[in-house]
């Protein structure tokens, strides 16, 4: 009997044992049922938070960009601001000088100065109008810088002159300077400087071709090549005579290129002899000759520069001369 109860005792033992190792296991697999649920929680809570924090950071660098662009329109705005101030001062004084003028009469038109009548051809812009034919031509340009005149309050002078057998005709602007005397501008595309004499062909010079001291053309041609040197002109700039220098000084041009032009293939041809064996020239001789055609080179380039920025081909021979003053 005895022996009975221990094996029972061992048995009630052994369930209670099996038990709590049941229960163990069981609340095991539910600590980490839960512990998993936490884990995925807690990633899904992490990457709430890194979206939040990437949505932060976006925001933060859209409120930068709104922020400097808004400073870089507002400065826009206040120079535009500034802009129209500016014109809106100018357009104040243009209207003040044309009641002056319109509401006055001729004689409050004035002779310029030079220096005036130059600042004023080289600001206005109706050298840069379209020339039409018949349409926006010579006329066109002259009865446009002759108003642009009297809103400045210079007097002009509409110019017609005659040219050739064929009664053809060119029109352009006249100036009495109070310092250099009659001063013929032609703007037809171009602010130039006419030059006007019965017998003689129409010519015409660049405003930054005018001028009192230039390269000396007095060498021959050919020899251009050598250091350039200076000529002073002591007459009327606005003369015929000074148009004819210039014209000299422009053929001159004409001529030392075709000059350096028939040098430049006598080298070449030289040059290519010496490669193939010849010896018409030592190779010091054709150092020489090329350095030589280099210094005429830069000569040409500077004298037409120096000739100023267009050169137009003068018209026909003048026959008669009208000007009307306003």
């Amino acid at each position: 009997m005895r022996k009975i109860l221990i094996i029972l005792a061992v048995a009630a033992i052994a369930a209670a044992i099996i038990l709590c190792v049941y229960n163990s296991n069981s609340d095991s697999r539910h600590l980490k049922s839960e512990i998993a649920a936490l884990e995925e929680e807690y990633e899904e809570l992490k990457a709430e938070l890194d979206t939040a924090k990437s949505d932060m950071e976006a925001a933060g660098l859209k409120i930068a960009e709104i922020e400097e662009e808004n400073t870089a329109l507002q400065s826009e705005l206040d120079d535009l601001k500034s802009k129209l101030e500016a014109a809106s001062q100018k357009i104040a004084e243009l209207e003040d000088d044309l009641n002056d003028i319109f509401n006055g009469d001729q004689s409050q038109l004035r002779d310029p100065t030079w220096a005036e009548l130059e600042r004023f051809v080289k600001t206005d812009k109706t050298d840069t109008l379209e020339y039409i034919l018949n349409e926006f031509d010579c006329e066109g340009f002259t009865i446009t810088l002759r108003d642009h005149a009297w809103r400045r309050g210079f007097r002009s002078g509409y110019v017609a002159i005659g040219l050739g057998e064929e009664n053809n005709g060119h029109v352009l602007n006249a100036f009495q300077t109070t310092d250099e005397g009659l001063i013929y501008i032609d703007n037809s595309e171009q602010d130039t400087i006419g030059y006007i004499q019965i017998g003689q062909v129409y010519g015409t010079i660049a405003l930054d071709g005018v001028k009192e001291t230039y390269i000396d053309c007095s060498m021959p041609p050919d020899q251009f090549w050598k250091p350039i040197t200076y000529s002073h002109y002591t007459g009327n700039l606005f003369s015929y005579d000074y148009y004819e220098n210039y014209a000299s000084r422009d053929e001159f041009y004409t001529r030392s290129t075709v000059a350096y032009n028939e040098e430049v293939a006598d080298y070449n041809s030289a040059a290519n002899s010496f490669n193939q064996g010849g010896n018409a020239y030592s190779h010091s001789e054709l150092e020489a000759w090329s350095d030589r055609l280099d210094s005429w080179s830069a000569n040409l380039d500077k004298l037409v520069e120096d000739l100023g920025s267009v050169r137009i081909e003068p018209m026909g021979t003048v026959r008669n001369i009208e000007i009307y003053w306003n």
